[in-house]
C-alpha cells in the first residue's frame, strides 16, 4: 500500500512538472495524454493484486457465521450478566428470586435489555428494616439497576 502511494505521488507529480516545462502546442497535448494514461494505470494497478488474492465465497460466510456465533454468544453473555446482578440485589434486599432478561445487540454490540422476567420465590414480601418491599419498589429498583423502563421489568410472586 505505501509503494502505490508513493507511486501515485510520483506520477502526479511528474505529471504537473511535464505540464509546466513543456511548450505549448501539440506535443504538450499528447505528452499529457500518455501521462493522464499513466497515472491511470497506477491508480488501478491494486486491482489485479485483488484479482490473484485467495478470497473464496466459504471463506466469507465462514467469517459471517462466526460474526453471528460471536454476536449470540455476546448477547447470552450480557443477559447472564443482568441476571446476575437482578438476583443479587434482591438477595441484598433478603429477597430470594430467578431472574430471565431478554435483550439485543445493536450494530456496535451495545446491549439492551427488552425485557426483565422476576420471579420472586417467597410467597410473602419480606419486611426489611421494619418496612415492606412492594412489587412498585421493586420494579423500580430493578428498573434503575439495569437502567431500562419500568414497564419493561415485570415482577411476578409466587
Amino acid at each position: 500500500m505505501k509503494e502505490w502511494l508513493i507511486s501515485v505521488a510520483s506520477v502526479i507529480t511528474t505529471t504537473s512538472v511535464a505540464e509546466i516545462l513543456l511548450p505549448s502546442g501539440r506535443i504538450k497535448r499528447i505528452c499529457k495524454t500518455v501521462l493522464s494514461l499513466v497515472c491511470l494505470l497506477v491508480l488501478i494497478s491494486p486491482l489485479s493484486e485483488l484479482k490473484n488474492a485467495d478470497i473464496s465465497i466459504s471463506d466469507i460466510q465462514d467469517r459471517a457465521e462466526q460474526s453471528e456465533i460471536f454476536r449470540e454468544n455476546l448477547k447470552e453473555y450480557y443477559e447472564r450478566l443482568a441476571e446476575s446482578l437482578v438476583e443479587n440485589a434482591l438477595s441484598d434486599k433478603g429477597l430470594t428470586c430467578v431472574c430471565e432478561t431478554e435483550g439485543e445487540l445493536d450494530s456496535e454490540n451495545r446491549f439492551t435489555i427488552k425485557k426483565a422476567f422476576v420471579i420472586i420465590s417467597d410467597k410473602v414480601l419480606t419486611d426489611k428494616d421494619g418496612n415492606i418491599i412492594s412489587i412498585e419498589e421493586i420494579t423500580g429498583f430493578l428498573s434503575e439497576k439495569l437502567d431500562v423502563e419500568k414497564e419493561r421489568v415485570i415482577v411476578y410472586v409466587g
